[in-house]
């Protein structure tokens, strides 16, 4: 790998380059060697960032409703009076403008500054309200949100960046743009294998709901709010294989909405362990076993995974628990939930689903981010656990790749 001190510029140059899409999506980001998975592919500095709670402000569905102009010159107000105290060079400005989106509104530029004062810095909370009007719907266009925590709170941050914001939608992503909150960067790193001159994609869509669902409905969303339609591998042309692709993440929008994600963590009496307890621990652990399946085989390789395998690990160690506990509790043995097995092998199970987790995690984030150092204390605690108990079971079984 490379040293965190490297500014990425020789980084960048290797491994990608820009060129004009004849699909009309403006520029996008193209490999320029083979990429491997997990391969940090560029980090950079955004050129904007706000709140999230005003990314609705820029919504495509804001920007065309019935009071478009005061909507415009409103929510222009609004992001330009939190910018108010920042200073955006003519470079910040050059390069905003850069991004694909739809042309500056004809209304507004009468009164816009002249070209001569369009290089300049932005003097006057009126001056930044018309440039950022202008730049309305390319942040719509071009920008990420990512949820963050800062001091036990979480809260969203939207950004748009120079070279992130010009990577292309796939529904089958080959990488993923991450906010890295120790280099106070975003972060491109690939989910797959991206060979010599094949495009480097990312999923706009974000929310799982919206990207478990049929083509037709993720095209609708994608048209809607990006102004293209998607001819990604996952929405055609070939018939067969989109109607099996639908099919998967529409089984696989099922059990989300199934699968319980915050298991319970600690069993504080003996008085929980009855049989629908048991069973609830196996249910969700079938759950999830099928939800993880589906999501390999759709080839969403990121966070949606990581957090599939994280829980069933800890479900898995419910079960380690539940199955100890009814060990060393006769009075208890006859209940026939899930917990069955001998308490090392569930044991070994959750080790196995953390490891998955971890490789996820730094597929998508690096090594050094808090998540993937969050999930490699939990998967070496258990490890050790394990150790404790000397267990000569081994997994067989490994489904990422």
């Amino acid at each position: 790998m490379f040293s965190f001190a490297n500014p990425f510029k020789a980084l960048a140059k290797q491994s990608f380059g820009q060129y004009t899409d004849k699909h009309g999506k403006g520029v996008a980001l193209q490999a320029k060697r083979r990429i491997g998975p997990g391969e940090l592919i560029h980090a950079e500095e955004p050129l904007l960032e706000w709140p999230a709670i005003l990314t609705d402000v820029l919504s495509k569905d804001f920007l065309l409703s019935s009071n478009r102009e005061r909507n415009l010159q409103n929510g222009a107000k609004t992001l330009a009076s939190l910018l108010a105290t920042k200073k955006i060079s003519k470079e910040v400005i050059k390069e905003l403008k850069l991004l694909h989106g739809e042309p500056p509104i004809d209304d507004y530029r009468e009164n816009s500054p002249s070209d001569s004062d369009s290089t300049s810095s932005l003097r006057s909370n009126e001056e930044r309200n018309e440039r950022v009007q202008e730049l309305l719907p390319k942040l719509s266009r071009n920008a990420f949100t990512h949820v963050e925590l800062k001091e036990g709170v979480e809260y969203g941050v939207t950004r748009v960046f120079k070279e992130l914001s010009r990577a292309n939608h796939s529904c089958r992503p080959n990488a993923v743009v991450e906010w890295d909150p120790v280099l106070l960067k975003g972060t491109l790193y690939a989910l797959s294998e991206i060979q010599t001159a094949q495009d480097i994609e990312v999923d706009y869509l974000g929310n799982t709901k919206d990207t478990l669902q049929a083509g037709a409905e993720r095209r609708k969303i994608l048209l809607e709010q990006y102004g293209f339609v998607c001819t990604c591998p996952a929405c055609g042309p070939a018939k067969g294989r989109i109607e099996e692709d639908d099919n998967r993440r529409i089984q696989a929008g099922h059990l989300l909405k199934k699968i319980q994600f915050d298991p319970i963590a600690e069993i504080r009496s003996l008085k929980q362990l009855t049989v629908t307890f048991d069973e609830d621990i196996e249910k969700q652990q079938t759950r999830l076993t099928e939800y993880i399946g589906l999501l390999v085989k759709l080839m969403l390789f990121d966070g949606k995974l990581k957090d599939a395998y994280e829980t069933r690990a800890k479900y898995r160690v419910l079960s380690w628990k539940v199955s100890t506990v009814k060990e060393e509790n006769p009075t208890v043995k006859r209940l026939k939930g899930c917990a069955q097995r001998p308490p090392c092998d569930y044991l070994c199970l959750a080790v196995e689903d953390y490891a998955n987790a971890q490789r996820l995690s730094h597929r998508i984030h690096g090594t050094k981010h808090p998540e993937s150092l969050r999930i490699t204390q939990l998967h070496a605690e258990l490890s050790h656990e394990l150790d404790k108990h000397n267990s000569p079971w081994v997994p067989e079984w490994n489904v990422t790749s």
